[in-house]
Formats: C-alpha cells, sequence, structure tokens
C-alpha cells in the first residue's frame, strides 16, 4: 500500500512539475516581450533626448542672437 502512494504521489509531483514548466515558458515569453517593449522606450526615450538637446543648443543660440541686438 505505502508503495501504491508513493507511486501516486511521484506522479502527481511530476504532474505539478510539468504544469510549473509549462508556465516557467509562459512566463519567460511574457518577459521577453516586455523586454523588448522597454528597449523600444529606451530607443525612444533616446531620441527625445537628442531632440532636446538640438533644441536646448538652438534656444541658446538664439539667446545668444538676442543678447548681441
Amino acid at each position: 500500500m505505502n508503495s501504491e502512494h508513493s507511486d501516486r504521489f511521484q506522479g502527481e509531483v511530476i504532474g505539478l512539475l510539468h504544469k510549473l514548466i509549462a508556465r516557467t515558458g509562459e512566463y519567460d515569453t511574457h518577459f521577453q516581450t516586455v523586454r523588448e517593449q522597454l528597449r523600444i522606450i529606451d530607443r525612444r526615450a533616446m531620441d527625445i533626448e537628442s531632440t532636446v538637446i538640438d533644441l536646448k543648443k538652438r534656444l541658446t543660440s538664439i539667446e545668444s542672437m538676442v543678447k548681441a541686438t
């Protein structure tokens, strides 16, 4: 009887491990998607930063021209 319970328990544990492995794969896919979205956001933030730096340079140039007049 103990052997029967032990076999059943091992079967249940193996089944749970299979479910856990499947969910881990799902989470991995989800995390990869999130990472890609963060990369896109990071690239956009860098583009915005570049634009802000360019605008700041232009503003500094305009301020210099205004002060010179």
